[in-house]
């Protein structure tokens, strides 16, 4: 695992992570999965395993990516972001009304 920890050797520690988990077979529900040319079961399978492997007990974990359709990124996440931080007073109804 130290050649995957290597690159962020002697930078700060972050103050948050936050890891959209997603399992395998939701995400080969998307339509376009596989089309990429990493979106392959056996290479997902080994990245999923090292994430696993690199995951510490003050990462932020969600299942948030499995359960929403509209991608991840667009404005909002930031209300997930603030829910999964506790940083904000945003409810699960709210993520779910503005994600579906």
């Amino acid at each position: 695992m130290t050649w995957c920890k290597n690159p962020d050797r002697g930078l700060p520690n972050p103050d948050v992570v936050f890891y959209l988990d997603i399992s395998i077979n939701d995400a080969q529900q998307r339509g376009s999965f596989g089309k990429e040319r990493y979106e392959k079961v056996e290479f997902q399978e080994k990245v999923a395993d090292i994430y696993k492997q690199l995951r510490s007990d003050d990462w932020k974990v969600s299942t948030v990516a499995s359960r929403y359709i509209k991608p991840v990124l667009q404005p909002p996440s930031l209300k997930i972001i603030f829910f999964l931080s506790g940083r904000a007073a945003v409810t699960q109804a709210t993520i779910d009304k503005d994600m579906m």
